[in-house]
This record gives C-alpha cells, structure tokens and sequence, in this order.
C-alpha cells in the first residue's frame, strides 16, 4: 500500500498527540517531544513509498515513539559518558586549549560547507546526533553502504583540511 498525502494527513491528525505524548513522558521536554514526533512522521512521509503497517498505524507509531525515546536516551547517556571520560590534564593549559578548541570548531565548520551536498548532510546529522548508518540511510532514503561512503570521504576531507591543526603533535 503507497500511501498519499490524504492518508498521511489522516494518521498524523490522528496519532501526532499520542506520540507526542508518549515522547513528553519519557523525556519531560516539551521541545524534544516536538522535535521527536517530528521526526517520526517525518521518516513515515520520507518512507511512505515503501511503508507498510503490518499492524495498525497506532503501534507502529507507539513504538517508533518508543524507539524514537530510547535513541534520545542513549544518545545523551554517550555525550555524558565522553565527557566524563576525558583525561584531566596535570597542569593548567586551560586558556591554551580553549583557543585550539575555538580555532578546530570554526575551521571544521569553515571546511563542511564546503563539503558535496549529501556529504554534508550526512556529517550534520553525524555530529548532532547519535543515528547509526542504518538510521542515517533511513532517514536520507539511501543505502547504508553509501552513508559509509559519505561518512568515509568526510573524515579524509576534514583530516587533509585540518593536518595543519596536529602537524605539532605528531
């Protein structure tokens, strides 16, 4: 069953407070609850070719929002457990790092706009949040193997434009 923007609007009139409630309770955010419903009905519209509910709409939807939670919780438990593993450095080099850290942000910000489109896309959604490449290649309805491809041509890019940040470490 394909389904059309009259059967679209239908299940999202229907369920988009259900979802969003299911995502409020989990996270107690309104806007991460916004933001999760979003991109729920968001990858049901980019996936509605190929879509099909081996079960009602509403769980189906019930446990994407559930999934849609998880990967919110994971994705924050990973950004808490880096920062929480850094190495505290011995001696206060605190101003000097801050500058190199300022210095390596705006330059990878500089180099990925000049990245290929998709290219870009992909290293966005890579930095702010914590999809695998299979989520990744759901959301931009394309092959895992070519986000691996994306993400692999990102880091060589980015590793040639920034070698001048790191020629003093090595």
């Amino acid at each position: 069953m394909k389904m059309d923007i009259t059967a679209f609007t239908d299940i999202y009139t229907r369920y988009w407070k259900k979802v969003y409630a299911i995502c409020y309770h989990y996270t107690s955010s309104r806007e991460d609850a916004e933001e999760m419903t979003q991109e729920i009905f968001l990858s049901v519209w980019k996936r509605r070719q190929k879509l099909e509910f081996t079960q009602s709409p509403e769980n189906y939807l019930t446990k994407a929002a559930r999934y849609q939670v998880l990967n919110y919780y994971r994705a924050k438990s990973t950004k808490q457990q880096f920062f929480k593993n850094l190495p505290v450095a011995e001696t206060d080099n605190s101003t000097e790092e801050t500058i190199l850290f300022r210095e390596l942000n705006s330059s990878i910000q500089q180099y990925s706009s000049e990245l290929p489109q998709q290219s870009g896309k992909i290293f966005m959604i890579r930095q702010h949040t914590n999809h695998t490449n299979k989520e990744i290649a759901e959301t931009l309805d394309i092959s895992e193997k070519a986000v691996e491809y994306h993400v692999s041509y990102v880091k060589k890019f980015l590793k040639a434009k920034l070698s001048y940040l790191f020629s003093g470490f090595l």
